[in-house]
């Protein structure tokens, strides 16, 4: 299942190599096939199995991360 390999980055089982922000809650890591020249995935720390699982909060965080890392990553005026 895809989702393992997620879960396997967080467990610290796989490379830790692209990421580029880390926190209590979230992971922001490049993707290993971009399809756009800066590409990276956001993703909690915590297991969800779907939508339905995630809150508000944690909802809201990563919307407020993801402008954080485009800042960081220089793209934040170039649409993301």
């Amino acid at each position: 299942m895809i989702f393992d390999v997620f879960c396997k980055i967080v467990r610290g089982e796989l490379s830790q190599e692209g990421i580029v922000y880390q926190d209590d809650d979230f992971i922001v890591k490049k993707d290993i096939n971009p399809q756009a020249p800066v590409h990276v995935i956001i993703f909690p720390k915590k297991h969800i199995f779907g939508m339905h699982d995630a809150t508000a909060e944690m909802l809201g965080k990563a919307m407020v991360l993801s402008d954080k890392v485009a800042q960081q990553l220089g793209i934040a005026d170039k649409g993301y």
